[in-house]
């Protein structure tokens, strides 16, 4: 159990079927204790209780990655990691010919899919190359204008 005692982040893995919610079993089946994010609290909910029927630990936080104060939010209540899995996504509208494609829909695409894993707020794992020490939220995030 190679995971056994780690404490791991998982974005997006917050409905059953998903490779998030997937990637969640995994872990918690080899030991670690897993936080999961979704958008839907219910769902989110679903995942924690079929992890934990089957013995393992888990909790849900709900956390919208297009908001950059949400990120911050998550970077502090999701505590020190281990491992983080940036599995979460968001397409609404946003796959279409370019001409088409709704500014909006575009513009949270971007946020979720490449903002959130890149601003100053993103839980940084333990011993990660960016920081010698536990992650902490920073204060420096800036959210650049639409």
């Amino acid at each position: 159990m190679a995971d056994a005692g780690k404490n791991v982040l998982i974005t997006g893995a917050g409905s059953r079927g998903g490779i998030g919610a997937a990637t969640a079993h995994a872990f918690a089946r080899d030991g670690a204790s897993v936080v999961i994010t979704g958008r839907n609290v219910e769902r989110g909910a679903e995942v924690v209780d079929d992890i934990t029927a089957e013995g393992g630990k888990a909790r849900f936080i709900f956390a919208d990655l297009s908001d950059l104060a949400d990120v911050e939010r998550l970077a502090e209540e999701a505590g020190e990691i281990d491992v983080l899995v940036n599995n979460a996504a968001s397409y609404r509208a946003s796959i279409k010919p370019a001409l088409d494609q709704d500014l909006e829909a575009n513009a949270e695409s971007w946020d979720t899919n490449v903002r959130a894993g890149r601003s100053g707020a993103t839980p940084r794992p333990r011993n990660s190359p960016r920081s010698s020490r536990s992650w902490r939220a920073s204060a420096r995030a800036s959210s650049p204008a639409r």
